[in-house]
């Protein structure tokens, strides 16, 4: 146990460097003395983290070899936080590399394992995550059913509202009333009410000269957000309003 404490230690030494790839490898070396330990739950984790340092490497055949490890680990002991998080990552992941199908269906399930993570906050910021992505994947989807994504919508929005006025505050906690507006946006322009879409993205510049540091986070993640609304975004920027 004390060498898998001391290979983490040089594994996120290594991470706060942006050297991914040093740090999978201690990564690994450490799932190894976990799983000799039999601390499974760790292990488990251990190979999540492997999968997450070798995707910042852009190693994404190696990153989705370790989310399977650690969902396939996840799923036999029933450790609901890792496999959720591996099945979010290997959806995404999925989603990336044009795979639409099988990355919504594996954004369903770990939308639905949420509901079993232990740790109640998590379980709810892992909500937030993956309604994001959902909604944003099927959005771009035709034939998708439009009560499905209001249901959708209306989850993350609900969710979204609830996070930014939690205890204590996140760093950025209308990052997801940003997002929830701007699908708003383009749910409104899928249905091919402009009108709408336009009231919304007022709402969101109101919100965003009212909030211009987390309007700034925003504009830099990029984040899935609508040509409409980045222009916007950029004219406030260069107009000196965030």
């Amino acid at each position: 146990e004390e060498r898998a404490q001391i290979l983490d230690v040089f594994a996120h030494a290594h991470m706060k460097t942006g050297n991914g790839a040093r740090a999978a490898a201690y990564l690994e070396r450490k799932v190894v003395c976990l799983g000799a330990c039999q601390r499974f739950r760790d292990q488990g984790w251990g190979m999540f983290q492997v999968a997450t340092a070798l995707q910042d490497a852009d190693d994404f055949a190696g990153a989705r070899t370790w989310s399977t490890k650690a969902r396939d680990l996840a799923q036999k002991h029933a450790f609901f936080e890792t496999e959720c998080h591996a099945c979010f990552q290997l959806a995404r992941q999925d989603v990336r590399e044009g795979r639409e199908e099988e990355g919504v269906e594996g954004l369903r399930h770990a939308l639905t394992v949420t509901d079993f993570v232990e740790d109640e906050q998590k379980g709810k910021l892992l909500v937030l995550g993956i309604l994001d992505n959902l909604v944003t994947a099927l959005l771009g989807r035709p034939g998708v059913e439009d009560g499905d994504l209001e249901s959708l919508l209306c989850r993350f929005e609900t969710a979204a509202q609830a996070d930014s006025t939690r205890v204590p505050a996140r760093e950025a906690p209308l990052m997801n009333v940003f997002l929830a507006r701007n699908l708003r946006a383009r749910l409104h322009n899928r249905r091919g009410d402009t009108a709408a879409a336009r009231l919304e993205l007022e709402a969101f510049a109101k919100l965003a000269r009212q909030n211009p540091g987390e309007a700034q986070k925003v504009y830099q993640s990029g984040a899935g957000l609508a040509a409409p609304t980045i222009q916007m975004l950029t004219e406030m920027r260069e107009a000196g309003e965030m």
